[in-house]
């Protein structure tokens, strides 16, 4: 399901240039699941700030409730990209 980098990555970039937090906030996530330092860091700060327990509690939530798949099904499968 694609690498730790592209995660981290998609996250930012999602988080960053189409506001889609939550959405880029699961990806960061995951990414810490699989020991990312960077994105160890970020989710960090996001719980350093304004709200950060209630950013956590929902970025869990989309990643708990929105599997991989369902969040973008494009990069879900490889056979859906031929």
């Amino acid at each position: 399901m694609g690498s730790v980098d592209a995660r981290f990555n998609l996250g930012r970039l999602l988080t960053t240039y189409f506001e889609l937090p939550l959405i880029g906030g699961s990806y960061i996530l995951e990414a810490v699941t699989l020991d990312h330092a960077a994105a160890r860091d970020a989710l960090e700060r996001i719980s350093r700030g304004e709200d950060g327990d209630d950013a956590l509690e929902a970025i869990m939530k989309t990643a708990r409730e929105e599997p991989f798949e369902e969040r973008w099904p494009p990069l879900a499968s490889i056979n859906r990209q031929c």
